[in-house]
């Protein structure tokens, strides 16, 4: 080989060199920037919705009707009450 082909050997291999440095640079930018942009809008979107969800589990979606509801409300626990005083005052142990 000759002194011209050795230079231009050594330039190549020194310009391929810095090409695989700037590659690896642009990949690595490359995947933080894809890592943020699933983070901001996948992750984050996911744990929105699990939010909600638990939300919305939270939250009657149906009106009520309060009326309705206090009177058997109301006979539920007269149920659950039992005998109240009577128990007391009338048996006789």
């Amino acid at each position: 080989m000759g002194k011209k082909q050795k230079k231009v050997t050594i330039k190549l291999r020194v310009l391929v060199e810095k090409i695989n440095s700037l590659t690896l640079a642009a990949s690595i930018i490359i995947s933080f920037l894809t890592g943020l942009f699933l983070y901001n809008n996948f992750y984050n979107g996911l744990r929105e919705i699990k939010a909600l969800a638990s939300l919305k589990s939270q939250v009657a979606t149906k009106m009520v009707d309060m009326e309705a509801w206090e009177k058997v409300n109301q006979q539920k626990n007269q149920k659950e009450r039992g005998l109240d005083n009577w128990e007391i005052e009338h048996l006789p142990f």
